[in-house]
C-alpha cells in the first residue's frame, strides 16, 4: 500500500553553491529546514528511496530520491492520488521555480528593499518554489506562498497528530 508523506530537508548538498544555497536559506529564514518534499513510497523512506515530488532549480519534478535519516524529518500524511495527478499535471505545463518567492521567504526585508512589495505581490501560478508547490498540489490550494520549509514543518506536525500518525 502506498503512503504519503511530507519530506522536511535539513542536510547540506554535495557541491560548493548547492551547499551555499541550503545554508543561506536556512539563515534566512533562522530554521533547521531548507527544502519541502512530497514522498510516496512503501513505508517511512528513512535510509530508502522514495518518489520525491517537489519543485528545484529546474521546476517542478518528480524523481526517486534517496532519503538519508541524518538529512531528512518526515510527517505522514493521508495518501491522496489526486495530489499526485496535480503534479503530473505541472511536470507537463513545465512550472518553473520561483526565485523570487523563496528571495521573498528567506530574505524579506533585502526582497523588499531590492524589488519593492508591490512587485512580490504579484504572484502567479506560473511558477513555484518547494513548499509553495507541496502544498498547493496536496491541498489543491493557491494558499502555499503563504508557507516556508521552516513553517509548513510546523504545520504538518499538527496534521501528522490530527490524522492519528503521530
Amino acid at each position: 500500500m502506498k503512503r504519503m508523506f511530507f519530506a522536511h530537508y535539513r542536510g547540506n548538498r554535495t557541491g560548493w553553491l548547492p551547499g551555499l544555497f541550503n545554508r543561506l536559506t536556512r539563515w534566512g529564514l533562522n530554521s533547521v529546514y531548507s527544502h519541502t518534499e512530497l514522498v510516496v513510497c512503501d513505508e517511512v523512506p528513512v535510509n530508502k528511496k522514495g518518489i520525491g515530488y517537489s519543485s528545484d532549480l529546474m521546476g517542478v519534478r518528480s524523481k526517486e530520491i534517496y532519503f538519508d535519516a541524518v538529512k531528512w524529518d518526515f510527517n505522514e500524511v493521508v495518501h491522496q492520488e489526486d495530489a499526485v495527478m496535480r503534479f503530473d499535471a505541472a511536470i507537463k505545463q513545465h512550472v518553473k521555480y520561483d526565485y523570487l518567492g523563496l528571495l521573498y521567504h528567506s530574505f524579506p526585508v533585502l526582497a523588499r528593499l531590492l524589488l519593492g512589495f508591490r512587485f512580490l505581490a504579484k504572484r502567479t501560478a506560473k511558477r513555484k518554489y518547494c513548499t509553495e508547490a507541496v502544498y498547493d498540489y496536496y491541498f489543491d490550494s493557491k494558499d502555499g506562498w503563504r508557507f516556508d520549509p521552516a513553517n509548513f514543518r510546523e504545520m504538518s506536525i499538527h496534521i501528522e497528530k490530527e490524522h492519528g500518525y503521530f
